[in-house]
């Protein structure tokens, strides 16, 4: 035995530690299943939905049904480890098939409803399946079709007896699923016992074939000791499970997920299985729902999604009034207990979450079906934090939780107690995780690691090691307090901007094959449109270093000679037109055995070095390091898209050559003046000045008298010379000096309207700067507000010219789609992105939410921003200058913040003023975010609000700590706190000798050196508080000191408001919600409003049926 295997017919080493749960005594399904007969042979097993009842199957009639399976399939020569394969819907029939094809020794294979007859054929190939059970006509057709490729099969079982044809001329004999049980009524039981016996932990149990989106569907081994483990596992995680009396099944049987939830976790733990009809995922499942009542429910996101989508259509169609009101307050209560239940937040029950609890939110979850629900799960795929945060105001805690088939399924799940929104979870206990340095990818061991893949040496050694370490292929990091969060994908799958899935390796082995030049290819298409790829030549290594060179090798040479391409280095070849004409034709001939068009290759780009371990884009074991390479690439990628985006616009060239002959008309219409001048002047030295002067009859050069004749006609159009002209002839050079005189007044007209047409703008504002300062002159208004008005205006329009102007064309043009205007807005605010502390760590959407909803404010030097007793409706950011922050009496200057810096904050948590006077230093440009546009934020962003409270809070109380130390003057005005609480204190004679504003502006250590003497002993301040300068370091020392406990400070701080709050909140409401529940509406009629209830009873009226 071995830590891994690839054959079904070996037997795997449990490893069984001396601690913990990992120490458990291996056993077999077959022990769970004869346990839980033993114990409860009358207890209810499964129930399903015949003519609209409900008919349910004991324990103890499920495994006889099982073992009578497992005699017919000995019967019909089924040897211990050969495969059966089932192929059908969730309902009794599939868990008979399965238990009892495991009773017999053999492998279970599930495969998936949806599968194609190619799919199945393969399946049924690979693991070599001597009986297949279908669910009816359908199914059966799909391997009627394929059976002449299946030489190993010897029975074709069908459930539905209707569905049996009469006559066939199959090889294979078809049977009713009645009419195959029967079978087993010629085998002795005690052949199946020794079938039985014979079986160990370490045998396979079934198989989980996967989706095979790198390629053919890999089957997953998973042995006896992998399931019963994980479901203890998992039971003494979540240990509500243990409890359980009632579950659903409708995901499908054939995922590892289903089988863990529906056929062994209800054998450990002696609950009940329902099974929903095949409309579940097609709206049917509420109505299962509601009437089982399960007492744990797993979903894929997608059924969470949906479930969230229908309440937020019954819920949000409320009408505005005392209900809305009560369940929108529930909500919120809601939401706060969920946060409050985090890991590591010591918080109890709140009185009001209580209320809101017993009162509202249990209606929700009866409507629902899952008010006797106490484990809500989800998993197979990443689900939204925002679809977790939603149904926690419901009190549907949704735990998430990560594994795959290659584990049985779960690896870390999110718990009660042990619950972090936006991760995955901690480990189980009995399993280890660790993160790999290089590549980040999410490694794990235990017993729930898989044996191996079925004949598949290759793909097992890839993904387990010799000390039974899966590798996962996923990326991502563990919290200090274990929990682990999925922050990518290292597994070698893109997905598309249309959602499609794309296996590059694939696509890269093809490439190599058609262009032999090529020594390493990776495709990108993560997200984007289509797919391009970089590529590296072929070249010679280094002879000492074996780092790649730049000189092309044997082979590559050999195919630079056969295009006709002289280059022998990369750069030459990527210089080289054949080179790159050759890399086409080939892209074009692999894109021609691509499955799918979303599998072609559109762009490339050669890069100037070969893949290698120097480069860091191969690990130890050569596998290519995707994130790194795109991010070296960077360039170069972005390069493929614009030549990509060049080549899509060479498509609309007429559309290009209006445009543009529409933007330069005005230009156009000079030139046409231009060339008509020019034409006038040759035909007149042609037609009229030639034979006037008498050239051409006398003329000996023909070309000599046509320039003559052309220097004439243009001294007489243009009036700049006189030129002798016979009497005859004088008439006719007076029109044309008329003529010229026309021309030349047109040109001058061309060119000064082309001048006032880009100055017009500027001029129609000029006349609106004298309007307004003519206005000012008749109001009397001082000579130097009048100044200021004009220099004012002046700066804004410099800057309006420039970013403002185009910042408003770009976020109020409608014609660009919002995600390009975010990304546009992105660009333009980077550097400010940048600098301001509050948006660190910030995801693009959420950033991209705030920098649209900024406005643009110009200062002059000298005005006020706002003064003391204004209303606080906004924060403001300093993008460019600084300003000054004035004392509330106007006493002193308690601050100077600059760029980056970002004061008012608290203006957009509380209704309040201004708290003291802030004055534009030098030229502002400021950025401010209204208070309604951040309302906005919050209820997309939620943690920004949490992230900008606790920042507030923080600087009040780091300045409060700083200035107690240095013994100076707090401005803290709990109506306007709104400058984070800044302490400036001048000196005597004005200067600036220490600052506090914590994270606004600069935190300026003390000097002890300044003083009023200049002895450098004593450092003044004017509120006439002093200290040794000595003790400056000590004081320093004891300052830093507190800073280290500041997070601890404020986290207690916060704690006990939020309990205030919460105690003056119950107060408050409780008459609310007594009035509501005394008036004329009663609050429990909002259910019956919003949703249809479920008798309880529902579930009764069963009937028990045996198998035939």
């Amino acid at each position: 035995m071995g830590v891994w295997k690839t054959d079904q017919l070996a037997t795997v080493r449990v490893g069984v530690t001396t601690d913990g749960l990992a120490s458990r005594k291996p056993a077999t399904a077959l022990d769970v299943f004869k346990d839980i007969v033993t114990r409860q042979p009358t207890g209810r097993a499964l129930s399903v939905k015949k003519d609209g009842e409900w008919v349910t199957h004991t324990w103890q009639q499920y495994y006889d049904a099982c073992q009578q399976f497992a005699r017919a399939l000995i019967n019909v020569g089924v040897q211990p480890h050969e495969a059966v394969n089932v192929l059908g819907p969730n309902c009794p029939e599939w868990l008979i098939t399965n238990m009892g094809a495991i009773m017999a020794g053999a492998v279970i294979a599930g495969i998936y409803v949806t599968s194609a007859s190619e799919a199945c054929q393969y399946i049924s190939t690979h693991c070599e399946a001597k009986v297949v059970v279908v669910s009816d006509k359908a199914q059966l057709d799909k391997y009627l079709s394929v059976l002449d490729q299946l030489p190993t099969l010897k029975a074709l079982v069908v459930w539905n007896e209707a569905d049996v044809p009469r006559e066939t001329s199959s090889r294979v004999p078809i049977y009713a699923f009645s009419e195959f049980l029967r079978l087993g009524e010629h085998v002795e039981v005690g052949k199946l016992d020794e079938r039985m016996a014979a079986q160990l932990p370490g045998h396979c149990c079934t198989l989980i074939y996967t989706s095979g989106t790198t390629g053919p569907p890999k089957a997953v081994m998973i042995s006896h000791d992998n399931l019963t483990w994980t479901v203890a596992a998992a039971i003494n995680t979540l240990e509500a499970l243990a409890d359980a009396k009632r579950s659903v099944s409708f995901l499908p049987l054939s995922h590892v997920a289903a089988q863990i939830l529906d056929i062994h976790l209800p054998m450990a733990v002696g609950s009940e299985v329902y099974f929903a009809g095949p409309d579940a995922l097609r709206g049917g499942l509420l109505g299962t729902l509601q009437e089982v009542r399960p007492n744990f429910f797993f979903g894929v996101p997608r059924v969470w999604e949906k479930m969230m989508e229908s309440l937020k259509e019954k819920l949000g169609g409320e009408p505005e009034g005392i209900k809305k009101s009560l369940l929108t307050w529930a909500m919120v209560q809601g939401a706060d207990n969920a946060e409050q239940s985090q890991y590591g937040v010591a918080a109890g029950v709140s009185l009001s979450f209580w209320a809101a609890d017993y009162l509202l939110l249990s209606k929700v979850r009866y409507a629902l079906g899952l008010d006797e629900c106490a484990t809500f799960l989800s998993g197979a795929a990443p689900i939204a934090p925002d679809v977790i945060r939603y149904f926690s105001t419901l009190n549907i805690p949704l735990y998430e939780l990560f594994g795959q088939s290659e584990c049985t399924g779960p690896h870390s799940i999110n718990a009660l107690g042990k619950w972090k929104i936006g991760t995955v979870g901690p480990e189980m206990e009995g399993t280890r995780t660790r993160i790999d340095p290089d590549t980040a990818e999410i490694q794990y061991t235990g017993r729930h690691i898989f044996m191996g893949y079925l004949n598949d040496e290759a793909a097992t050694k890839a993904t387990l090691d010799d000390d039974g370490w899966l590798y996962s292929g996923d990326i991502g990091v563990l919290d200090k307090d274990g929990f682990l969060s999925i922050t990518g994908r290292i597994k070698e799958i893109i997905i598309t901007s249309g959602g499609e899935n794309v296996p590059p390796v694939l696509l890269e082995n093809e490439l190599k094959a058609e262009l032999a030049a090529l020594a390493n290819v990776m495709v990108i298409g993560e997200k984007r449109r289509f797919l391009t790829f970089l590529c590296s030549l072929r070249v010679e290594p280094d002879a000492v270093t074996a780092a790649p060179t730049d000189k092309l090798d044997k082979v590559a040479l050999a195919v630079a000679k056969e295009i006709g391409s002289d280059a022998t280095t990369v750069p030459e070849a990527q210089a080289c037109e054949k080179f790159r004409q050759y890399i086409e034709e080939g892209m074009a001939r692999a894109n021609t055995k691509a499955v799918s068009r979303a599998q072609h290759v559109k762009k490339f780009f050669i890069i100037p070095r070969d893949f290698s371990l120097d480069g860091n884009e191969l690990t130890p074991t050569m596998k290519l390091k995707r994130s790194i390479v795109e991010k070296k690439y960077v360039q170069e990628i972005e390069q493929i898209r614009l030549v990509a985006k060049r080549y899509m616009k060479k498509l609309f060239r007429v559309t290009r050559l209006i445009k543009f002959v529409q933007k330069y008309m005005k230009f156009a219409y000079a030139v046409q003046v231009f060339a008509c001048y020019v034409s006038v002047i040759h035909w007149v030295a042609c037609l009229w000045a030639g034979p006037m002067l008498n050239l051409v009859d006398n003329a000996e050069d023909e070309q000599l008298a046509y320039n003559q004749a052309l220097y004439s006609a243009v001294q007489l159009l243009l009036n700049i010379a006189g030129v002798p002209v016979d009497p005859e002839w004088q008439f006719l050079a007076g029109v044309l000096g008329i003529v010229g005189f026309l021309f030349q007044c047109l040109t001058l007209a061309s060119i000064t309207a082309g001048v006032i047409g880009t100055s017009s703008r500027m001029l129609q504002y000029q006349e609106k700067v004298k309007m307004v300062m003519s206005d000012l002159k008749a109001l009397h208004v001082p000579d130097d507000l009048r100044k200021a008005t004009k220099n004012y205006y002046e700066m804004l329009w410099r800057m309006k010219n420039t970013s403002d102007r185009y910042e408003k064309a770009i976020y109020e043009d409608d014609d660009l789609s919002p995600s390009l205007r975010a990304e546009i807005a992105l660009y333009i605010h980077r550097n400010l992105i940048a600098t301001v502390p509050l948006f660190q760590g910030c995801s693009d959407s959420c950033l991209a939410a705030c920098v649209m909803r900024l406005k643009t404010q110009f200062c002059m030097r000298g005005d006020v921003v706002f003064h003391k007793g204004d209303p606080a409706n906004s924060m403001v950011i300093i993008s460019r200058g600084k300003v000054k922050v004035i004392s509330p009496d106007n006493d002193g200057l308690l601050a100077v913040l600059k760029q980056g810096s970002f004061f008012g904050e608290i203006g957009l948590l509380r209704h309040m003023t201004r708290s003291c006077t802030v004055i534009a230093g030098t030229f502002c440009e400021l950025k401010s975010l209204e208070r309604n546009d951040a309302e906005e934020i919050f209820d997309g962003f939620p943690h920004i609000h949490d992230r900008l409270v606790a920042e507030a809070e923080k600087r009040r109380l780091n300045t409060r700590l700083k200035a107690r130390l240095y013994n100076v003057k707090v401005l803290d005005n709990l109506h306007a706190v709104d400058v984070s609480s800044i302490v400036e204190v001048p000196d005597q004679e004005g200067k600036e000798n220490q600052s506090f504003v914590d994270g606004a502006a600069e935190d300026k250590p003390f000097d002890p050196s300044v003083s009023s003497g200049g002895s450098g002993k004593r450092a003044k301040f004017v509120y006439g508080h002093s200290f040794p300068a000595e003790d400056s370091n000590v004081v320093n020392n004891e300052l830093d000191s507190m800073d280290t406990n500041l997070s601890e400070i404020q986290r207690l701080v916060e704690m006990l408001k939020a309990g205030q709050g919460r105690l003056s909140r119950v107060q408050e409401r409780r008459q609310s919600i007594h009035m509501a529940l005394n008036s004329s509406t009663s609050v429990t009629s909002l259910n019956s409003m919003l949703f249809t209830n479920v008798s309880p009873d529902s579930r009764t009226g069963t009937r028990i049926e045996s198998f035939r």
